[in-house]
């Protein structure tokens, strides 16, 4: 029986359900209901307990828009103590004092603890069950995290032949994978995980900052995709027809509207006033809410991940002076290297 919640019509895709659900609650809720059942399913195929693939749909396209979901799925992988709860917890939660602490001591385990040595069955099996992920995308694009987390597996492995071809396979559907451009990166240089290195000389141990590059790593190299496209949808010569067409609608739709619930309150007070002050004063009503909404929504965002410099390029505000018009953001401290 398929236990998958991303249930979707005929004419709906994986990743358009997965967005409709991320946009219409609060992302750590979206994620926490949309990722329970799929690492669920994970968990359990990585486990030998009968695997439908079927259970797993949905998941390539989810790992994809929240890296989170993915790392959680390697972290089950690599540390089988781990409950379902802290596995979700990381995926829905990823920037909680818990959570990081968990990912940051894995991550160090594997570099500096040579008495941290993986399953060799438990990785084998979730190197298959990653590359049939492949095969159930609904994008070509979508095959680049099963192949990068089958590559990272086969590297945790010690298998250095089947990681470079799957990282190689990952940027073949997506240039920008960052964690298969590391695990070619640790390929080339020889680096293995503590357990395989045999003697101090063959490597030097890198510190807690530099084995936590590598998912650093990922997310500066996805915040500079995301200028490079936010740039483009700012220089109305760049950006497409429909982005311009889109703008022109929606305004004329928002001034319409706005003339129609003025003339509606003019005629239910009962005290005519002059229509184009209360419009005004409606739109300004409007627009104060709408800041609300912004400044929630670029926190949201900032929780996700990005820098503030693609906020401020999103809002159109001076990458100086986002912290100084969103004030709840004076509150968080960004995780990632800011990308100018």
């Amino acid at each position: 029986m398929n236990t998958n919640t991303l249930e979707q019509s005929q004419d709906t895709t994986a990743i358009e359900t997965i967005r409709e659900q991320l946009k219409a609650k609060k992302r750590g809720q979206a994620v926490r209901e949309l990722a329970t059942p799929l690492l669920q399913a994970w968990t359990n195929a990585i486990e030998g307990n009968n695997p439908n693939l079927d259970n797993l749909t949905g998941l390539p396209e989810l790992m994809s828009e929240v890296i989170s979901v993915r790392d959680a799925a390697i972290i089950a992988t690599i540390d089988p103590q781990l409950t379902m709860s802290t596995i979700i917890d990381i995926a829905a939660n990823p920037h909680s004092p818990y959570s990081k602490k968990v990912l940051e001591q894995t991550l160090r385990d594997g570099f500096d603890n040579p008495d941290a040595k993986p399953d060799h069955e438990r990785l084998v099996k979730a190197v298959e069950i990653a590359r049939n992920l492949t095969n159930l995308v609904s994008e070509e694009k979508y095959k680049a995290q099963p192949f990068a987390i089958s590559a990272y597996f086969s590297w945790w492995d010690g298998n250095s032949r089947d990681a470079s071809f799957a990282a190689v396979s990952a940027l073949d559907a997506d240039p920008n994978t960052g964690l298969a451009m590391l695990v070619i990166e640790a390929v080339m240089h020889g680096k293995k995980p503590a357990y395989l290195r045999m003697s101090e000389t063959t490597w030097q141990e890198p510190s807690l900052k530099e084995s936590m590059k590598l998912f650093r790593s990922i997310q500066v190299k996805e915040n500079r995709k995301n200028k490079a496209i936010l740039e483009r949808l700012n220089n109305p010569y760049t950006r497409s027809e429909n982005v311009e067409e889109w703008l022109a609608v929606t305004r004329k739709t928002m001034q319409s509207w706005i003339r129609e619930e003025s003339s509606e309150m003019n005629r239910g007070s009962g005290a005519y006033t002059d229509q184009n002050l209360l419009s005004l004063w409606l739109l300004s009503q409007l627009m104060n809410q709408l800041d609300d909404v912004l400044e929630d929504m670029v926190v949201t965002t900032f929780q996700a991940g990005a820098s503030k410099s693609n906020i401020a390029r999103a809002t159109g505000v001076d990458a100086a002076n986002v912290a100084r018009k969103f004030k709840k953001l004076n509150n968080l401290k960004e995780t990632t290297t800011t990308n100018k």
